[in-house]
Protein backbone atom coordinates (compact mmCIF):
# COMPACT_ATOMS: atom_id res chain seq x y z
CA UNK A 1 0.00 0.00 0.00
CA UNK A 2 1.39 3.27 -0.92
CA UNK A 3 1.35 5.77 1.63
CA UNK A 4 3.75 8.53 0.23
CA UNK A 5 0.25 10.79 -0.35
CA UNK A 6 -0.78 10.55 3.35
CA UNK A 7 0.26 12.58 5.80
CA UNK A 8 1.29 10.85 9.79
CA UNK A 9 -1.41 10.88 12.01
CA UNK A 10 -0.73 10.56 16.49
CA UNK A 11 -2.89 7.86 17.85
CA UNK A 12 -3.46 7.07 21.70
CA UNK A 13 -4.43 3.54 23.03
CA UNK A 14 -7.68 4.03 24.77
CA UNK A 15 -8.36 1.67 28.18
CA UNK A 16 -10.33 -0.43 25.72
CA UNK A 17 -7.11 -1.35 24.06
CA UNK A 18 -8.22 0.71 20.70
CA UNK A 19 -6.58 2.90 18.79
CA UNK A 20 -7.83 6.54 18.24
CA UNK A 21 -6.43 9.43 16.66
CA UNK A 22 -5.69 12.14 19.60
CA UNK A 23 -7.97 14.70 17.79
CA UNK A 24 -10.55 12.31 17.83
CA UNK A 25 -10.19 11.95 22.21
CA UNK A 26 -13.67 13.93 22.98
CA UNK A 27 -12.79 15.00 26.26
CA UNK A 28 -8.68 16.55 25.39
CA UNK A 29 -8.37 16.62 21.90
CA UNK A 30 -4.97 17.24 20.66
CA UNK A 31 -4.19 18.09 17.24
CA UNK A 32 -2.14 15.66 15.13
CA UNK A 33 -0.51 18.46 12.85
CA UNK A 34 0.91 20.04 16.02
CA UNK A 35 1.95 16.82 17.59
CA UNK A 36 3.66 16.42 14.47
CA UNK A 37 5.60 19.72 14.19
CA UNK A 38 7.03 18.94 17.60
CA UNK A 39 8.16 15.94 16.89
CA UNK A 40 9.82 17.03 13.50
CA UNK A 41 11.52 19.65 15.47
CA UNK A 42 12.74 16.81 18.09
CA UNK A 43 11.89 13.60 17.75
CA UNK A 44 13.46 12.20 21.59
CA UNK A 45 11.66 15.99 23.10
CA UNK A 46 9.10 15.78 25.72
CA UNK A 47 6.58 18.76 25.19
CA UNK A 48 3.66 20.16 27.86
CA UNK A 49 0.01 20.80 26.21
CA UNK A 50 -2.76 21.81 27.99
CA UNK A 51 -6.11 21.75 26.43
CA UNK A 52 -9.35 21.79 28.61
CA UNK A 53 -9.32 19.18 30.57
CA UNK A 54 -6.03 19.95 31.99
CA UNK A 55 -2.41 19.83 30.70
CA UNK A 56 -0.41 16.60 29.37
CA UNK A 57 2.56 15.46 29.41
CA UNK A 58 3.93 14.30 25.75
CA UNK A 59 7.21 12.03 25.72
CA UNK A 60 7.94 11.50 21.92
CA UNK A 61 10.98 8.92 22.65
CA UNK A 62 8.68 6.92 24.97
CA UNK A 63 5.96 7.42 22.94
CA UNK A 64 3.57 8.06 25.91
CA UNK A 65 1.24 11.01 27.35
CA UNK A 66 0.60 11.53 31.38
CA UNK A 67 -2.20 13.63 32.69
CA UNK A 68 -0.12 15.71 34.73
CA UNK A 69 -2.97 16.34 37.45
CA UNK A 70 -4.07 12.57 37.89
CA UNK A 71 -1.11 11.21 36.77
CA UNK A 72 -3.24 8.60 34.36
CA UNK A 73 -0.86 7.26 31.20
CA UNK A 74 -1.65 6.49 27.88
CA UNK A 75 0.80 4.96 25.24
CA UNK A 76 0.87 6.86 21.91
CA UNK A 77 2.00 6.08 18.45
CA UNK A 78 2.68 7.89 15.35
CA UNK A 79 1.18 5.84 12.17
CA UNK A 80 -0.55 6.72 8.83
CA UNK A 81 -4.42 7.59 9.39
CA UNK A 82 -6.32 6.21 6.15
CA UNK A 83 -10.68 6.40 6.61
CA UNK A 84 -11.84 2.87 5.71
CA UNK A 85 -15.34 3.82 5.74
CA UNK A 86 -17.77 6.53 6.91
CA UNK A 87 -18.40 5.22 10.81
CA UNK A 88 -20.69 5.96 13.12
CA UNK A 89 -19.04 8.84 15.85
CA UNK A 90 -20.30 5.68 18.92
CA UNK A 91 -18.72 2.73 16.82
CA UNK A 92 -15.39 1.46 17.92
CA UNK A 93 -12.31 2.75 15.99
CA UNK A 94 -10.56 0.14 13.75
CA UNK A 95 -7.04 -1.03 14.59
CA UNK A 96 -4.65 1.50 13.07
CA UNK A 97 -3.01 -1.52 11.06
CA UNK A 98 -5.64 -2.59 9.31
CA UNK A 99 -5.63 -2.51 5.49
CA UNK A 100 -8.20 -0.22 3.74
CA UNK A 101 -11.21 -2.05 2.81
CA UNK A 102 -14.09 -2.72 0.01
CA UNK A 103 -17.41 -1.52 1.99
CA UNK A 104 -19.67 -3.42 -0.20
CA UNK A 105 -17.82 -6.63 1.07
CA UNK A 106 -18.75 -8.03 4.86
CA UNK A 107 -15.34 -9.09 5.48
CA UNK A 108 -11.66 -9.27 3.72
CA UNK A 109 -8.98 -11.07 4.21
CA UNK A 110 -5.37 -9.92 3.84
CA UNK A 111 -1.62 -11.92 3.91
CA UNK A 112 0.46 -10.65 7.29
CA UNK A 113 3.88 -9.74 6.18
CA UNK A 114 6.11 -12.33 7.90
CA UNK A 115 8.57 -9.20 8.61
CA UNK A 116 5.91 -7.79 10.97
CA UNK A 117 5.86 -8.15 14.63
CA UNK A 118 1.91 -9.44 13.98
CA UNK A 119 3.46 -12.80 11.94
CA UNK A 120 6.15 -13.23 14.49
CA UNK A 121 4.01 -13.18 17.67
CA UNK A 122 1.24 -15.60 15.77
CA UNK A 123 4.44 -17.87 14.82
CA UNK A 124 5.61 -17.87 18.26
CA UNK A 125 2.30 -18.89 20.06
CA UNK A 126 1.80 -21.71 17.71
CA UNK A 127 5.57 -22.99 17.99
CA UNK A 128 5.38 -22.82 21.82
CA UNK A 129 1.82 -25.12 22.14
CA UNK A 130 3.06 -27.58 19.58
CA UNK A 131 0.92 -26.72 16.67
CA UNK A 132 3.88 -26.06 14.21
CA UNK A 133 5.95 -28.46 13.57
CA UNK A 134 6.90 -27.04 9.70
CA UNK A 135 7.76 -23.83 8.74
CA UNK A 136 4.66 -21.62 8.50
CA UNK A 137 4.32 -20.61 4.67
CA UNK A 138 1.30 -17.40 5.67
CA UNK A 139 -0.85 -15.62 7.89
CA UNK A 140 -4.29 -14.33 6.72
CA UNK A 141 -5.92 -11.39 9.03
CA UNK A 142 -9.16 -11.37 8.77
CA UNK A 143 -10.84 -8.10 8.59
CA UNK A 144 -14.11 -7.49 9.93
CA UNK A 145 -15.71 -4.61 10.92
CA UNK A 146 -19.06 -5.86 12.38
CA UNK A 147 -17.36 -9.06 14.27
CA UNK A 148 -14.82 -6.39 15.77
CA UNK A 149 -17.32 -4.09 17.02
CA UNK A 150 -18.88 -6.74 18.34
CA UNK A 151 -15.83 -7.86 20.27
CA UNK A 152 -14.91 -4.86 21.71
CA UNK A 153 -18.17 -4.04 23.29
CA UNK A 154 -17.98 -7.45 24.76
CA UNK A 155 -14.88 -6.66 26.19
CA UNK A 156 -15.75 -2.86 27.66
CA UNK A 157 -19.23 -4.97 29.05
CA UNK A 158 -16.74 -7.10 30.44
CA UNK A 159 -14.43 -4.52 32.37
CA UNK A 160 -17.26 -2.50 33.59
CA UNK A 161 -19.00 -5.76 35.23
CA UNK A 162 -16.20 -7.02 36.75
CA UNK A 163 -15.04 -3.08 37.93
CA UNK A 164 -11.30 -3.19 36.00
CA UNK A 165 -9.41 -1.17 33.85
CA UNK A 166 -8.29 -3.39 31.72
CA UNK A 167 -8.80 -7.23 31.15
CA UNK A 168 -6.73 -10.43 30.20
CA UNK A 169 -7.39 -11.28 26.53
CA UNK A 170 -5.76 -15.03 25.11
CA UNK A 171 -5.63 -16.17 21.55
CA UNK A 172 -7.55 -19.00 20.32
CA UNK A 173 -6.53 -21.36 17.60
CA UNK A 174 -9.12 -23.24 16.26
CA UNK A 175 -8.51 -26.11 13.38
CA UNK A 176 -11.71 -26.90 11.34
CA UNK A 177 -12.26 -28.02 7.81
CA UNK A 178 -11.90 -25.61 4.72
CA UNK A 179 -15.53 -25.36 4.13
CA UNK A 180 -16.17 -23.74 7.05
CA UNK A 181 -13.81 -21.06 7.00
CA UNK A 182 -16.21 -18.49 4.54
CA UNK A 183 -18.67 -19.17 7.50
CA UNK A 184 -16.23 -18.32 10.70
CA UNK A 185 -15.16 -15.38 8.73
CA UNK A 186 -18.77 -14.03 8.39
CA UNK A 187 -20.45 -15.06 11.35
CA UNK A 188 -17.34 -15.86 13.81
CA UNK A 189 -17.03 -19.33 15.39
CA UNK A 190 -19.90 -21.94 15.61
CA UNK A 191 -20.05 -24.06 18.87
CA UNK A 192 -22.09 -26.65 16.59
CA UNK A 193 -19.01 -26.41 13.88
CA UNK A 194 -16.12 -26.78 16.36
CA UNK A 195 -17.97 -30.10 17.35
CA UNK A 196 -17.53 -31.61 13.81
CA UNK A 197 -14.64 -34.66 13.24
CA UNK A 198 -11.28 -32.98 12.84
CA UNK A 199 -11.71 -29.38 14.65
CA UNK A 200 -10.01 -28.77 17.97
CA UNK A 201 -9.69 -25.36 20.15
CA UNK A 202 -6.47 -24.49 21.57
CA UNK A 203 -6.21 -21.72 23.95
CA UNK A 204 -2.74 -19.69 23.82
CA UNK A 205 -1.08 -17.12 26.24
Amino acid sequence: MDTSDYPWDWFYQAECGIWHRTEDDPVNPISSSELEMFYIKNPYGVINITTAAGTFKIDFHGFQKTNLSTGQMQKIKRSFFIEHIIRCNQAPSLPAHWENMDPTKPFQTFTVDWQTKEFKEVEKYVREIGLLQEPLKYIHRIQNIDLWELYCRKKTQLMRIKGLSDIEERMLFHGTGKNNVDSICLYNFDCRISESVGSVHLYGK
